[in-house]
């Protein structure tokens, strides 16, 4: 089996979904995984980048324009309703934006970006207000490969970049991709956070879960088993006291034993 087919089904893509990812036809793709001689350096480098396969050192450069072409478009009436949901939450909490004050998030990330609670949305700020930077970012191309990500639509998310909050904590770095959807081998998971840390040499992807008052624990423990990566719990009760930053710091010097 040829490494891009390989690696195609490991994402659980069709040849379909993959090929509408990069612009050619099924059956060119069909080619490219039979001979990857068949397509031209442009197509391969397309092909390999959305794959997260890497490249030649003469395809490489050529690659790196290729993703960074790459842009997760929303259709018009799906970024009417995350904006939407937003200013919602802006309208209903207008008194913790005052307390917590500094930057807010940029246009294009709440157009790109579900938000379904006033907790996720504070903490996001939180993050920002520590020092953080909204960017775009792949979690493909930095390294996820324990589970395939998916976009709104359930498709194979692929090397897409993807809204983040990139951010550094004394000796710690950490990109936040909020609201990520994933297919586990049970079902598909949304979760609040998944997040890449650095510190050194060691890094550690996890998942970060912020409970509401209601949140009961049923299924937590089988949840985190399906998604097969450390999970940390925060409450919405210590992200609206504005200590997320804070317990998310300590949750992660603990899991990197620091």
């Amino acid at each position: 089996m040829s490494e891009i087919r390989n690696r195609r089904l490991q994402l659980s893509l069709s040849q379909g979904q993959l090929a509408e990812l990069c612009g050619i036809s099924p059956s060119q793709l069909c080619r490219c995984e039979q001979d990857e001689k068949a397509g031209s350096e442009e197509t391969m480098a397309r092909i390999r980048a959305h794959l997260g396969l890497g490249v030649e050192a003469k395809g490489r450069a050529l690659a790196v324009r290729v993703v960074r072409r790459m842009r997760l478009r929303a259709r018009p009436a799906e970024r009417t309703r995350r904006r939407d949901s937003w200013l919602r939450v802006l309208q209903c909490h207008r008194g913790w934006l005052a307390r917590l004050g500094g930057p807010t998030l940029p246009g294009w990330f709440r157009e790109e970006c579900d938000c379904d609670s006033a907790p996720e949305f504070l903490s996001l700020l939180q993050l920002l207000v520590a020092g953080g930077c909204a960017v775009r970012c792949s979690p493909l191309a930095l390294g996820f490969l324990q589970q395939p990500l998916l976009c709104s639509d359930k498709l194979a998310l692929g090397t897409r970049p993807i809204p983040c909050i990139h951010l550094r904590l004394d000796t710690l770095e950490l990109i936040y991709f909020p609201q990520v959807s994933m297919r586990t081998s049970k079902r598909d998971c949304r979760v609040d956070g998944l997040v890449l840390c650095r510190a050194g040499r060691r890094k550690c992807w996890l998942v970060v879960e912020i409970d509401g008052g209601g949140h009961d624990g049923w299924g937590d423990e089988e949840r985190t088993r399906w998604l097969g990566l450390p999970v940390v719990r925060m409450s919405a009760d210590s992200v609206l006291r504005l200590e997320f930053v804070g317990e998310l710091r300590a949750e992660l010097k603990r899991l990197l034993k620091i």
